[in-house]
């Protein structure tokens, strides 16, 4: 029994300590700012640190360091940044010593695709659009004749998943990423869409159906071609 009200005392004494020491700290002054972007791609980055601090600076309304701690909205913050196009993942956090730390992961694409109307973005694995940047290019499959539509239908949102699981499935075989030079998607009637790849090698083109169970396509593919 003793033990256990001692052991109650010194929790309950931890947590008035870290609650004041949590109110001292909103109290403080911010001394600074560290941003750190992890790049979808080694070398890589579609955002720069200098485009992170823009967006800080909206969230907060002018310069970050000197503002009061407790004026940050730090998840609000955080929804913000991961409302650009490029970013996946934003977290922020104070250190001990009052320096705002931001930590950014941008998204990484998976395919680059160019619509039925001439438009071209990347996709990601959840099929978010990601723009194209002047500054690189990042070496993914390339799929065509990609829809241009606002609204997507079930048939659409199907053609999405296939598209992320065919350039996934390309990505990962070095054989295959070496072996395509591009998939087109082509209409073949209402609601209908096939796909046929591009090989690098050869002025032939394999038709790939409506992009499912790819995998099992490609192993047959590979068979045949070894074979003859």
């Amino acid at each position: 029994m003793f033990l256990t009200l001692m052991w109650l005392c010194i929790v309950a004494g931890m947590v008035v300590l870290i609650t004041a020491a949590m109110k001292e700290q909103q109290g403080n002054l911010c001394k600074g700012y560290n941003i750190k972007i992890n790049s979808a791609a080694e070398g890589k980055q579609f955002t720069s640190e200098q485009q992170i601090l823009k967006l800080l600076k909206a969230a907060t309304k002018g310069e970050i360091k000197g503002q009061v701690i407790k004026n940050f909205n730090l998840p609000q913050i955080e929804d913000l940044l991961e409302q650009s196009a490029w970013v996946y993942n934003a977290e922020l956090y104070f250190d001990n010593l009052n320096i705002l730390h931001v930590n950014v992961s941008e998204r990484k694409p998976l395919a680059r695709v160019f619509t039925d109307n001439g438009q071209s973005f990347y996709l990601d694995e959840s099929g978010r659009h990601i723009p194209l940047s002047d500054n690189i290019s990042i070496d993914v499959p390339v799929f065509t004749g990609y829809p241009s539509k606002k609204v997507f239908n079930a048939t659409d949102s199907l053609l999405v998943e296939n598209v992320i699981a065919t350039s996934s499935f390309i990505s990962n075989d070095s054989f295959w990423s070496s072996q395509v030079s591009q998939i087109n998607i082509n209409s073949c009637g209402i609601n209908c869409r096939n796909m046929e790849m591009v090989p690098v090698v050869g002025n032939h083109i394999i038709n790939l159906g409506d992009g499912s169970d790819i995998a099992s396509k490609f192993h047959r593919i590979f068979l045949f071609t070894i074979r003859y």
